[in-house]
């Protein structure tokens, strides 16, 4: 007989039952799995730390200030960096360079006996600017560096070359800044000889053109200065025409040219000497010329009327501009009325 199977006991067979329910339980929602994980835990009153009322604050008002607070407050200083403190110092030594040279005037400049400087009062701040430009053709005086400034006046001096001396060669070239100080002075070597120095009007010497610079070192030199600046001067058609610079007409300002002082003449070319015994009320070229005294009595002309003379220019480009366009526009018209006739007889046709 096959033996009988034993029935397991009830404890053991109720155990496995609630196994099995607990384990199909675990797939199913239940109070515990409706527990969101990003609900941060409460935590107990006792844990958290409340702040104490007796803490220190900073005065707000003035009245809030004890009178400690006000008297601590004076001797404390602002704490300041290194850079912020050498910013201040290099602002103050430039606002005090200013002053200096607004109560300078003319500086002493190496010249010769003739060279009597032109200074004058009034030179609109407009036309001064900082110094941005190479200072190895800057020349050095007892006043230090001399700055070029936006504005400059440029004059030459000729000698006669050639069998019967009447050709022009430069000999010498001077440039003052918007101050009235010299910036640049040099005698230029002709390049063939001099039949004719001219001395009763030039000023030139034989000594002078001994060690004198090469023109084609000149002509560089003065053409890098004057770049971007506006050039003042008397007949400066003829200077920029042996220094062989072509600067921009836009920024050339000709005391022979302007209308006020052709008005003089009668529209004629007006003399430097006679503006300056007009205008200036002082005596140059009464013997030999002098290309740093020409060069600021120019300078000191321009400045005079400078508001006027900008003014002007202004008034003429804006009548050259309608002008322009009245003409674009006249042409647009006149082809237009072509075209019209045009269809108009080829229709008829």
């Amino acid at each position: 007989m096959p033996p009988a199977k034993s029935n397991p006991p009830k404890e053991s067979s109720q155990k496995l039952r609630t196994s099995v329910k607990k384990k199909k339980n675990f797939f199913f929602k239940t109070s515990a799995n409706n527990i969101k994980l990003t609900d941060k835990p409460k935590s107990d009153e006792k844990s958290q730390i409340k702040p104490s009322k007796n803490f220190a604050r900073l005065p707000t008002k003035p009245d809030e200030a004890s009178s400690n607070w006000k008297s601590l407050i004076t001797q404390i200083k602002p704490v300041q960096s290194k850079g912020r403190l050498l910013y201040i110092e290099r602002k103050k030594k430039e606002a005090a360079k200013k002053i200096e040279e607004s109560s300078i005037g003319v500086t002493s400049s190496e010249k010769t006996n003739n060279d009597l400087e032109i200074w004058f009062d009034g030179v609109d701040p407009i036309l001064l600017e900082t110094p941005s430009c190479d200072t190895s053709n800057i020349q050095f005086g007892s006043s230090g560096p001399k700055e070029l400034t936006k504005v400059l006046a440029l004059d030459c001096e000729m000698v006669g070359i050639g069998s019967d001396g009447k050709e022009s060669a430069l000999a010498r070239v001077s440039i003052v800044n918007q101050h009235g100080v010299c910036v640049y002075d040099k005698f230029v070597a002709p390049g063939e000889e001099v039949t004719d120095f001219r001395t009763k009007f030039s000023g030139i010497r034989p000594h002078n053109l001994k060690n004198a610079s090469q023109l084609g070192v000149v002509c560089h030199e003065v053409a890098e200065m004057l770049k971007g600046r506006l050039l003042i001067g008397h007949g400066l058609s003829h200077d920029l025409e042996v220094l062989m610079i072509k600067h921009p007409k836009s920024n050339i300002r000709d005391t022979s040219r302007f209308k006020v002082f052709r008005s003089v003449v009668n529209g004629a070319t007006p003399s430097l000497k006679r503006l300056a015994q007009q205008f200036l009320g002082i005596e140059i070229q009464t013997g030999e010329h002098s290309s740093i005294q020409d060069a600021q009595a120019a300078l000191r002309l321009y400045t005079m009327f400078h508001q006027q003379w900008e003014a002007d220019l202004v008034s003429r480009r804006s009548e050259r501009k309608s002008k322009i366009i009245k003409g674009k526009k006249s042409t647009k018209e006149t082809l237009k009325t072509k075209e019209t006739v045009q269809s108009k007889e080829s229709i008829k046709k």
